[in-house]
């Protein structure tokens, strides 16, 4: 009879000890998946500001030439 409950305990553990490690990998996933939402709202974010710099430099450079003309 011990020996049953012995082998009963055993498997008890293995079986939460891979659960655990389910739980740890699922885990680490949402992380990865919370850092890719991040780092793709940053680029969404940068890429509106280079653009609005673009689009200021690309005027300033337009207002320079028309003032040059005008002298």
């Amino acid at each position: 009879m011990l020996q049953q409950e012995e082998t009963a305990a055993q498997s008890e553990l293995e079986a939460l000890t891979i659960r655990y490690g389910g739980d740890l990998q699922a885990a680490q996933e949402r992380n990865r998946a919370a850092l890719a939402r991040f780092e793709g709202r940053s680029a969404l974010t940068n890429s509106a500001f280079r653009a609005g710099s673009s689009l200021l430099g690309a005027y300033g450079d337009y207002r320079t030439i028309q003032e040059k003309k005008e002298k």
